[in-house]
């Protein structure tokens, strides 16, 4: 099954990415642990979790210091926030946007 989602990631550090997701959950962090890796002083080292259910794409932040936050707003921690409405922007940690793209990859 070809994925529905590919993410990327950028800020100061540049641009990461386009990742697809290709498996179930992909964790997002500076921490080595992570799926996707960016070493940025306002992520935790396990930031975001990222998961495909049923078609349908969920943010979860994982308790980060910084949060995460979807058209400004920032979203609960360790609560699974369904994402579907892609046009607004994604914020985790401080000045790091995540661009969200759906179709199959």
């Amino acid at each position: 099954m070809k994925s529905k989602f590919k993410v990327t990631l950028k800020g100061s550090f540049g641009t990461k990415g386009p990742f697809v997701l290709e498996k179930e959950k992909t964790m997002i962090g500076r921490g080595s642990k992570s799926d996707i890796v960016v070493v940025h002083d306002s992520l935790s080292r396990q930031h975001i979790l990222l998961e495909v259910i049923e078609g349908k794409l969920y943010l979860t932040d994982l308790g980060s210091s910084n949060g995460t936050k979807i058209a400004d707003q920032l979203i609960p921690a360790n609560v699974r926030t369904l994402y579907d409405t892609y046009f607004m922007p994604i914020e985790i940690g401080v000045g790091i946007n995540m661009i969200v793209e759906e179709g199959f990859f």
